[in-house]
């Protein structure tokens, strides 16, 4: 499973952060390569943000989640604190 933040192109600015091979609830780190709009790609140099899986429903079922920490992009450091409850599509 694959977590996918957006609308990347929303009037608010937006972002997108794809977190590959998400299997369970936990912390994932594999943040970096991402594409956060507006800042350009991640990179693995400079990032320490995490991924907390709090609840994974089943399809049709709430995710709830947390990305936070800083990292480094084409266009400096960058912090996100960002809070996450999404009705699961696959």
């Amino acid at each position: 499973m694959s977590i996918t933040c957006f609308p990347a192109n929303s009037a608010l600015g937006g972002f997108q952060v794809i977190v590959p091979n998400v299997a369970g609830l936990g912390a994932y780190t594999n943040l970096y390569n991402r594409t956060v709009d507006g800042a350009g790609s991640i990179s693995p140099v400079g990032n320490n943000l995490i991924l907390q899986v709090n609840n994974l429903g089943a399809v049709g079922k709430y995710i709830d989640f947390t990305i936070t920490g800083s990292y480094q992009s084409n266009s400096g450091a960058h912090t996100l604190n960002l809070t996450g409850h999404v009705i699961r599509d696959n």
